[in-house]
């Protein structure tokens, strides 16, 4: 960057942003498998059920179920409260709850509400019917939602709760004792017995002799872990129709099946394809063991050349090391490493834009590296990659139609409907963008607010700029900016991209360019946006930028602004 800077005049205060409005690919994509239509209506109700399941938020982290006389003001209460020291939301309920012999409403939507269930199993947890009850739910909330269910044999053997034997055994014969007298359910204790078997099956902790304190350790760690790699990925408000898209997903990622699937999406730069793709992992990243999101994958490549590929494995696996310290020396090693940590595990990943071959062999070389029901997504603007890497499962995302386009377009510029005045303008300049989300974001974010004149200008310039070209649309943006601004977007497009909002301001801020005030405006004008606290920019806005510096002197290099 060159120096001279601090002879201009102050800025004004900084501008707040104007909220992100994302875009919508609207309800044209008919590109599905060809599943016969008997089979989609077949799975029709399935799908919707799991797609609600999904997209439902979670209002807790954990959700414990204990017998109250036994922990309720010992073990339990101990567990809650670290876990509340954690940052963790534990649902424990109160005793005021327990009252008659049906579960209240309010526990059974607190479980179905859970990530994951703690069942404490202590001496007389089967004696409680209400206890039974809520096990009942928390394994078919299991096997239907993924709900991850841990078990801790508090004092008791875990032979016991599995087999039914002892006070368990004795605990069941008295119900059905009961409920036979009663003329109750007699299938109710089938149920709480299979329930008391699938939950003593699965991995948890026995508590026997060891300090209490360190078992309660133990569990809040490994809770804190689960929450971590089942963290969401930040998609921004507001975003229209993003269901139908999981939908689609859905319908290729085949969830039922129990063997390894690959699906790609693939489409146009700036289509939208990274946004499905987290979409879709946030929908579904709960019913898999293992799962990670690899962003970015042609822009780490050429970033760090050589390295890039084996970061990006590191990346992968870093999770699943059994040793913490292990450094990948080639990706050789690194494709070995991939397969043996992740060929036993249900896994969900993402492989974000990848452009070429190479990545998806180094990444996600076959399906055998992977565990039965894994699924693996891919994203990319080159479809021929996905058809030499043998994915034969393809979402083929297509720009807007002009209709949805101008809904698009209008809820960015106007935040609802267009004046009759600005209407035949906002078909017109929509008609520009040629459908692409992006280029509507962009113009959008640029004219709102601005007069008629402002919009007809705008409109005469794409008519005689190459003919509407995309890199076009997306400049006029650039041309807008003072000189201050144009120079912290162009350095942050060739030099900051990904870094922190912090560190930047800081080194641009040593440059006089006001930097609070500048990334505040290219905030306003969408060209970039802020993702946990660092900088971030469209790869298509990046390619813009850096095209404006190449053509500054397209054939001597060193004459260039920025290299």
């Amino acid at each position: 960057m060159e120096g001279g800077r601090s002879s201009r005049p102050s800025r004004c205060p900084a501008r707040l942003p104007i909220p992100q409005i994302p875009w919508d690919d609207g309800d044209r994509n008919k590109v599905l498998p060809a599943f016969t239509k008997k089979r989609m209506l077949r799975k029709d109700k399935k799908m919707t059920q799991a797609i609600g399941e999904s997209s439902r938020p979670y209002r807790y982290d954990v959700f414990l179920s204990f017998h109250g006389e036994d922990t309720r003001n010992g073990f339990t209460n101990y567990l809650h409260e670290e876990l509340k020291q954690s940052g963790i939301a534990a649902f424990m309920d109160e005793e005021e709850l327990w009252k008659g012999e049906e579960i209240a409403p309010a526990i059974l939507r607190a479980i179905g509400e859970s990530r994951i269930s703690i069942v404490v199993f202590s001496e007389n947890y089967a004696s409680s019917s209400w206890c039974l009850d809520e096990l009942v739910r928390i394994v078919e909330c299991r096997d239907t939602m993924g709900q991850i269910v841990w078990p801790v044999f508090y004092k008791v053997d875990p032979s016991d709760v599995r087999k039914q034997r002892r006070r368990y055994g004795r605990a069941l014969n008295d119900h059905e004792e009961r409920l036979k007298s009663n003329g109750g359910d007699s299938e109710k204790v089938k149920r709480w017995r299979k329930a008391l078997t699938k939950a003593a099956n699965v991995s948890g902790w026995h508590l026997v002799k060891q300090r209490e304190s360190n078992v309660i350790r133990s569990i809040v760690k490994a809770v804190c872990a689960q929450l971590k790699n089942r963290n969401q990925l930040h998609i921004p408000e507001n975003v229209v129709a993003m269901d139908s898209h999981v939908d689609r997903m859905h319908t290729l990622l085949d969830m039922e099946l129990n063997e390894v699937r690959i699906v790609g999406i693939c489409g146009f730069g700036g289509i939208g394809k990274t946004t499905i793709a987290k979409a879709t992992y946030n929908a579904f990243v709960h019913k898999f063991e293992y799962c990670r999101f690899l962003s970015s994958v042609r822009e780490s490549c050429e970033k760090f050349a050589e390295s890039g590929l084996l970061r990006l494995q590191e990346a992968l696996i870093y999770k699943v090391r059994w040793d913490d310290c292990l450094k990948l020396h080639n990706v050789d090693e690194g494709m070995s490493m991939i397969k043996s940590r992740l060929s036993k595990k249900k896994v969900l990943i993402v492989i974000d834009d990848v452009n070429q071959l190479i990545q998806l062999e180094k990444l996600v070389g076959g399906c055998d590296w992977f565990g039965c029901g894994s699924r693996i997504i891919i994203t990319t603007r080159d479809e021929h990659l996905l058809t030499a890497h043998n994915i034969q499962s393809m979402y083929r995302v297509r720009r807007l139609d002009r209709l949805p386009a101008h809904k698009l377009f209008s809820s960015i510029a106007f935040q609802n409907y267009p004046p009759l005045d600005y209407e035949k303008l906002s078909y017109d300049i929509v008609d520009y963008t040629k459908g692409l989300p992006l280029a509507i974001k962009i113009l959008g974010s640029f004219l709102q607010g601005r007069s008629l004149l402002e919009w007809k200008s705008t409109l005469d310039r794409l008519e005689r700029v190459f003919n509407g070209e995309i890199f076009s649309v997306l400049r006029i943006s650039f041309d807008s900016l003072d000189d201050y601004d144009k120079d912290i977007f162009l350095d942050i497009a060739c030099f900051f991209k990904g870094e922190s909002r912090s560190k930047v301001t800081k080194i641009l801020g040593s440059c006089d360019l006001c930097p609070d005030v500048g990334i505040a405006v290219l905030i306003d004008k969408s060209l970039i946006t802020i993702e946990y606290g660092k900088l971030e920019m469209h790869d298509m806005i990046q390619e813009m930028g850096r095209e404006i510096v190449r053509r500054e002197s397209p054939k001597v290099p060193g004459k260039r602004s920025r290299l």
